[in-house]
């Protein structure tokens, strides 16, 4: 990911997550989540717990046109064991 600035509301955001224990699924992804012609961003996320993290699979970031400046975030959740 590109996001190199982040301001306090980042900052509370990024202690929340880490508080509650909260897993970030696409983490991992060269495609930006927001795009527009002013720039591009990361800023869309995916927050699971550690449970509902092991059962999301094929996390996903569309590049297909979609009528907002926010890309289409795309998984599977399967049933747990």
């Amino acid at each position: 990911m590109d996001d190199t600035h982040t301001n306090q509301r980042g900052k509370s955001l990024e202690e929340f997550i880490i508080t509650s224990d909260l897993l970030l699924m696409n983490e991992a992804t060269d495609i930006p989540t927001f795009e527009t012609i002013g720039g591009r961003s990361w800023i869309d996320l995916t927050l699971c717990n550690n449970i509902l993290a092991q059962n999301t699979k094929s996390w996903t970031c569309g590049e297909e046109e979609s009528s907002s400046d926010h890309k289409l975030i795309l998984f599977d959740i399967e049933p747990g064991t």
